[in-house]
């Protein structure tokens, strides 16, 4: 994944409950930011276009 290889995946954890989410950073001039929880996350064709290009800032399904 080219967004992967060019460091647009950043992943927090939170402290003390080891929780995290992941920032991804879209590739347009806007450099628009998603938050994707991992247990919510799907790599097919129709999660990215449903959630990611429809707009969505938070991803939860």
């Amino acid at each position: 994944m080219r967004i992967v290889d060019q460091r647009g995946v950043k992943r927090m954890l939170g402290h003390p409950s080891g929780r995290s989410i992941f920032q991804v950073v879209g590739e347009s001039k806007r450099k628009e930011e998603y938050l994707c929880f991992p247990q919510h996350y799907c790599a097919c064709y129709s999660f990215f276009y449903d959630i990611v290009n429809r707009g969505e800032q938070l991803c939860v399904l």
